[in-house]
């Protein structure tokens, strides 16, 4: 009877649309979900980053601090989660902001009224999202989320704002 029951329930979840049991190569099973279409195939970088990124534009701010938390201790590489942790600990020991004055992964201290991401180039060991946010009726803004292809999945290594304004260059920038 109970591996009757056991059968029953593993057929349920895997007819579940939610249940995928191939995860794409590489892939941890909390990154963003797989579907049918790229359970067989390498995720490319825009499809890894819009799901995992997309709840830090919610108009409403739901669910943007969860997302940031979550993508700050799962999906940022160790150099960044060290540097960001020092910029956390020094905005608490001064009382003040301290170097990130602003949202990294939106690119301003507001969130855009439209966002989207562009097709990915690759440079080098890198790869580069584009990310197009607009306010209005004011022409889009263009920075790039810096991706690195690991041994299992992506991981988020930077951040390019443009005129050389990286967000490895302002966490490492003495404190004003």
């Amino acid at each position: 009877m109970r591996s009757t029951l056991l059968l029953l329930a593993a057929v349920t979840l895997a007819s579940s649309e939610s249940f995928s049991p191939l995860l794409t190569p590489g892939r941890a099973a909390d990154a963003p979900a797989t579907t049918a279409a790229n359970a067989t195939r390498e995720v490319s970088a825009d499809e890894w980053l819009r799901p995992l990124i997309a709840p830090c534009f919610a108009g409403d701010g739901s669910g943007s601090i969860a997302a940031h938390e979550r993508i700050e201790k799962k999906y940022i590489s160790p150099e960044l989660q060290r540097l960001m942790a020092a910029d956390a600990a020094d905005s608490k020991r001064t009382g003040e902001v301290t170097r990130m004055d602003f949202d990294w992964i939106v690119n301003s201290q507001e969130v855009p009224e439209k966002w989207s991401l562009g097709k990915p180039v690759v440079e080098g060991k890198h790869t580069l999202v584009p990310v197009s946010t607009g306010y209005g009726k004011e022409k889009p803004r263009i920075h790039h989320i810096v991706l690195e292809r690991t041994a299992s999945s992506w991981m988020i290594v930077d951040a390019r704002y443009g005129e050389g304004q990286t967000l490895l260059k302002i966490l490492n920038a003495p404190l004003p």
